[in-house]
This record gives C-alpha cells, sequence and structure tokens, in this order.
C-alpha cells in the first residue's frame, strides 16, 4: 500500500488474527484507538481473493453502521 502511495501513518494494522473473523474482530479496537470507530463513516476491503466476499459478510455482522467498499 505504501509503494502505491497511502501514508504509512495512515496505515492501522492488526497482528493477531488466524482467519477473517478474528482479523475484524481485533481490527475494531485498533480503529477505534486510532480514529474512533464513531468517526468511520466507510472501510475498504483489501485481502486475498479468497476472501473478497467473506470480508465485507464478516465486517457487515460486526459493524453494520460503516458502509463497505472493495475494489
Amino acid at each position: 500500500m505504501v509503494a502505491g502511495g497511502v501514508p504509512a501513518d495512515a496505515i492501522l494494522e492488526e497482528h493477531r488474527a488466524t482467519n477473517t473473523g478474528e482479523n475484524v474482530i481485533f481490527s475494531l479496537p485498533v480503529v477505534d484507538a486510532a480514529l474512533g470507530r464513531a468517526n468511520v463513516r466507510s472501510v475498504i476491503c483489501l485481502g486475498k481473493v479468497c476472501t473478497a466476499r467473506r470480508y465485507p459478510m464478516t465486517l457487515q455482522r460486526h459493524w453494520p453502521e460503516v458502509e463497505k467498499c472493495w475494489p
């Protein structure tokens, strides 16, 4: 992402997850601490091709109020 022009300090990372569900669950406190979940209106889902449908569905389950976008 940095090579594509995203500033490194704008990237939030979560390193504990072993699956898509955990990634969403463990990422929510990271987002909340850095930005405040209430301040986020939309997210972009990035991941492996095999998770392209799973991420937005998992986000919908755990964070229904935010708009989900995927390339």
